[in-house]
């Protein structure tokens, strides 16, 4: 019987070879196959969120859930007050400032867990959608994963700002006792369904830019408004990435998601920390309105094609919008 002659050292770093080149051209596939199914994931959660919206405005006369703060009860402030005396800088009052509040689905307790609990308190946003039942969970720890982005970093000292959904995210400005305060632009699912741009005139919109009422008229793009989105802290952070590129998922009143795909990585061309946090409404609402028209194949560019345009339409925030 012939003896089996064995692998020889050569043969065994081709095989070796071979098997390193496999394992470079599996992985990166491998990598976008769990980036796909992390944004698929998110999609789906949002779909399952938006129908409990649908759900709470059917049974609502057509409101969506209260703006933070609201909770409908005579010891809470109305709205989230900005500058409530005077015409002056848009400043939020109390902790944290900016559109960072839109984050936060809770009042009164300090944790999600507290906040199940907590009989005195209905909550707003998305949390109005888990005190009511429209969402269930298994206990209270589960909250903040249930309303956030599977594909967040829960160990964010700041999650509970990083994490959730943004529910409703356009804002307005409205008069309350001579000042103004921060609220809603859409308290009705099917308004902010329907809505096509349009023209806000001189002094009824709220110039982000100059802190004051806009002296002349500026045209809206008729982009569709958001029911939802992925969370939206900062520019050039996002849940999810596609390489070099950063990717959200964007979620309409109908119950529909797309994702939209940006490789900008600082929304103000003047800015020399693209990281830099959304601390503010100019901010926040050129990022959020920006992408709702670049999905829908608009997308306003400055002079230097680089960048959105910054403090153009896109932040224009009406006053006691109709």
């Amino acid at each position: 019987m012939q003896k089996r002659k064995a692998f020889t050292l050569v043969e065994l770093l081709v095989v070796i070879g071979i098997i390193a080149v496999l394992i470079a051209i599996l992985l990166p596939a491998l990598s976008r196959v769990r980036q796909m199914a992390a944004l698929t994931k998110c999609a789906a959660q949002l779909r399952d969120t938006a129908l409990a919206v649908r759900m709470y405005a059917n049974d609502n006369k057509d409101s969506l859930p209260p703006f933070r703060y609201n909770d409908g009860k005579p010891n809470h402030t109305p709205y989230n007050a900005w500058n409530s005396t005077s015409a002056g800088s848009i400043v939020v009052a109390g902790s944290g400032s900016g559109a960072a509040t839109l984050y936060t689905f809770f009042n009164e307790s300090s944790s999600a867990a507290t906040f199940m609990t907590t009989t005195n308190d209905e909550g707003n946003g998305l949390g109005r959608l888990l005190k009511t039942g429209y969402i269930k969970i298994a206990d209270g720890t589960t909250a903040q994963r249930r309303l956030s982005c599977p594909s967040s970093n829960f160990d964010d000292p700041m999650a509970i700002d990083h994490t959730l959904y943004v529910l409703n995210p356009h804002v307005c400005v409205r008069t309350v006792a001579g000042g103004y305060v921060g609220d809603q632009w859409f308290k009705k699912l099917t308004k902010m369904a329907k809505w096509k741009g349009g023209t806000l005139a001189a002094n009824s919109w709220w110039d982000c830019g100059s802190d004051g009422p806009g002296s002349s008229s500026v045209s809206l793009p008729s982009y569709r408004k958001l029911l939802m989105c992925d969370p939206m802290y900062s520019f050039a952070t996002s849940a999810h990435v596609n390489g070099t590129r950063r990717v959200w998922n964007l979620c309409y009143p109908d119950g529909s998601v797309t994702t939209v795909t940006s490789s900008i990585t600082n929304m103000r061309g003047s800015s020399t920390d693209p990281t830099a946090t959304i601390g503010n409404w100019q901010k926040y609402t050129d990022q959020v309105n920006f992408f709702s028209d670049l999905v829908d194949g608009g997308g306003l560019y400055n002079s230097t094609g680089k960048f959105p345009r910054w403090n153009g339409p896109y932040n224009a925030i009406p006053i006691d919008p109709r």
